[in-house]
């Protein structure tokens, strides 16, 4: 099953909820960042094999948070 990575449109916390391999997700997992997150992506950005987090912002920006999360 997939994990989620969910942002929040008004404060700097995104959750990462892991997926159990069985249709669920584990307990939210908070990720806090510099500013608000507009949109998240994953790919493996480093080539290494993991996915890694891309996070954008109009202000700041993209972000890459090098995998693997939480």
């Amino acid at each position: 099953m997939p994990d989620v990575m969910v942002g929040r449109s008004d404060d700097s916390h995104m959750f990462f909820y892991k997926g159990s391999g069985d249709g669920h997700f584990q307990a939210a997992q908070s990720l806090v960042i510099d500013w608000t997150a507009i949109n998240l992506t994953a790919g493996d950005v480093d080539g290494d094999g993991v996915a890694d987090l891309l996070v954008t912002n109009w202000a700041k920006g993209a972000t890459v948070y090098f995998g693997p999360c939480p």
